[in-house]
């Protein structure tokens, strides 16, 4: 199983070990679709960018594109080979590009390309990752929530 490095800012670097699992690998791929559309925010946030704004996004586009790399290259470990060569890659933008997960494909391929357990498993995975994210919105809430209160109290003496 690939665990990869963990490097200082807590990142996980994506090695070739050993095969991946279908849960790994999804978990993966889900990541780096979460990082696809970080790199998306940066652009739309920031129409007219700054020249290190400018080398921000490269250094950031480049980073996605050498773990997409990485990604495919472990894709055939966990997705079937059918299901590889369905869709091609296409050379676009690293925030562009299909990363050929169960949920890229249509229901009636899925089925016809034996992705219907990984399509589950994305599901189940992605129904986490929301839930992840509402924990972290609710947290963060009541963190604000508490301030807010605290900063009144402290103001009425």
């Amino acid at each position: 199983m690939p665990f990869g490095n963990t490097n200082l800012k807590g990142q996980r670097n994506i090695q070739r070990s050993a095969r991946l699992t279908g849960t790994i690998g999804i978990n993966i791929g889900l990541d780096l679709e979460m990082r696809q559309q970080n790199v998306r925010t940066k652009i739309a946030a920031n129409p007219q960018q700054t020249i290190v704004q400018k080398k921000d996004l490269e250094a950031s586009r480049r980073k996605l594109a050498k773990l997409l790399d990485n990604w495919t290259s472990n894709l055939s470990d966990f997705m079937p080979s059918d299901a590889l060569q369905e869709i091609e890659r296409p050379y676009s933008l690293p925030e562009e590009e299909t990363l050929r997960l169960p949920s890229d494909f249509e229901h009636k391929d899925q089925e016809r390309l034996g992705l219907k357990e990984l399509a589950e498993i994305e599901y189940q995975l992605r129904i986490g990752v929301a839930y992840d994210a509402l924990n972290k919105l609710r947290n963060a809430l009541g963190l604000k929530s508490f301030l807010v209160r605290r900063k009144r109290s402290l103001a009425s003496g």
